[in-house]
């Protein structure tokens, strides 16, 4: 089993970005890192998971099968977490 630390908590942020914004470089653009970060963190990810999330081209960025079951398993807890720390924040 893959253990669970903050490098594939950090890239499962940016594999939701490049969903969200359709493209590495637009998912860099949000995240503030470069389209070559964005990449590294992906295939880093892909490789702690030991599946691949994307089918790459130069021009475009496709949703494999287990990217889309993995996005509907994941997106739940990344919204939990993302409201666990603005509670969070309004409290202190």
């Amino acid at each position: 089993m893959t253990e669970f630390n903050e490098r594939i908590l950090n890239g499962i942020s940016v594999f939701a970005a490049i969903v969200d914004a359709g493209t590495f470089a637009a998912a860099g653009d949000r995240l503030g890192m470069s389209q070559p970060g964005v990449s590294r963190a992906i295939a880093r990810l892909e490789a702690r998971l030991k599946i691949r999330l994307f089918d790459r081209t130069t021009r475009s960025v496709a949703l494999t099968d287990d990217e889309r079951r993995f996005f509907k398993q994941v997106m739940p807890h990344l919204a939990g977490r993302e409201e666990a720390a603005a509670t969070a924040a309004g409290g202190a």
